[in-house]
């Protein structure tokens, strides 16, 4: 699990950076911080507008409906378009074929993992989640 990786439960406020792009300002771990405006950037490029009044992603609390805590809160995951994205709705996204193909071209240095996960793909879907799937020490152009 990332969290071994990415420390407590949720971010301290020192460990958080605010990124703005794309027309959005989210708050994120620091070390995260261009890795989240790559993907945000890929996504308006897709075409997507995103919608800032609910785009967001530093949140300290567990994944709904369980005891595990949520990436949210290590400041290493962002819900885009929460409203037209529904949690466990895929039939109803606005996330496109090529939003998805442009972000999981962005690879781990050096690898050929790539940098975002999309909750879309998951059993259960949440077409609006994307986390990190890195370890602090991966992304070394943050050094």
């Amino acid at each position: 699990m990332l969290w071994a990786f990415w420390g407590s439960r949720c971010a301290s406020a020192g460990e958080l950076a605010t990124v703005e792009a794309a027309g959005v300002k989210v708050h994120v771990h620091r070390a995260a911080a261009l890795s989240v405006a790559h993907l945000l950037l890929r996504l308006r490029r897709a075409g997507m507008h995103l919608h800032a009044a609910d785009t967001g992603a530093y949140n300290c609390r567990r994944i709904a409906g369980s005891s595990l805590w949520s990436l949210h809160g290590a400041g290493i995951a962002v819900d885009v378009n929460w409203r037209s994205n529904p949690n466990r709705q895929l039939a109803i996204t606005d996330v496109t074929p090529e939003a998805v193909r442009l972000v999981q071209e962005l690879r781990l240095p050096n690898s050929e993992a790539p940098l975002w996960a999309w909750g879309g793909h998951w059993r259960t879907p949440d077409p609006m989640h994307w986390q990190l799937n890195a370890k602090p020490d991966e992304l070394w152009w943050v050094r």
